[in-house]
Formats: structure tokens, sequence, C-alpha cells
């Protein structure tokens, strides 16, 4: 199973690193965690798998609004499931969100995670 896992970058990571690697650890089989070249969750995520020998694949982009909603969808494309991290005063923004909207598209299961005091909240699955 390959995981797409994406987060805003300003996730609150002191919060919220233990439930990302809930979610990679427990989650299997893991064939491949797919990632963007992103500061905060995914890569958190990227150095998790890789602790775990899980393989991790970066979806660059060349750079550009356009190229990086091309690069999101080549991302959920090639994963079987998506789980999404959202700093929880911008849930469903940006492009995390856009993620989040093309694996629905996709009709990909996608999961939307935040933080609420110590707390993660499942604020969006399909």
């Amino acid at each position: 199973m390959n995981i797409a896992v994406v987060g805003s970058r300003s996730f609150p990571i002191r919060r919220g690193a233990g439930y990302i690697f809930e979610v990679i650890s427990h989650l299997t089989p893991v064939d491949k965690v797919l990632v963007r070249p992103s500061e905060g969750v995914d890569y958190l995520a990227k150095v998790m798998a890789e602790a775990l020998g899980i393989e991790v694949v970066v979806f660059r982009s060349v750079g550009g609004r356009e190229e990086n909603f091309k690069r999101d969808m080549s991302l959920v494309d090639y994963a079987d499931r998506v789980e999404a991290f959202f700093d929880p005063e911008h849930v469903m923004e940006g492009g995390t969100g856009h993620v989040v909207e093309v694996a629905q598209r996709m009709r990909k299961p996608v999961r939307a995670w935040t933080v609420e005091g110590d707390d993660l909240v499942l604020v969006g699955s399909e």
C-alpha cells in the first residue's frame, strides 16, 4: 500500500509528531510513503518512514502554482490512501487542502486531521 502523508507547514509538529508516527507505523502493510518536498509534516513523515525501513517517494515540482497542482495530482494518483494534517487555524486550506480535494475527486480514501489541545482530531474522511 502506498500512503501519501501531507500537511500544512504550520501544523504544530511538537503536538502532532507522535500521531504522524502512529499513522505511518499502524497502516500496514505500507510499501511506500509519498510526500512533497515541504517542511513540517511532509519532511517528518519522510524521516519517520526511513527510520521504519519504508521506501519514500518525494514528489517534486518545478515551481509555480500550476506545477504544484500537477504534482499533487500525480502524488494522489500514485497513492492508495491519503493522510492529511492541518494547522487548526487553517483546516482544509492551501496546498494540503488541494491534495484532499484531488483525493476526493479521484475517489481515494482520505483522512484529514488537526489537533485540539493535545488530541489529534479527525476533521474529515472518505
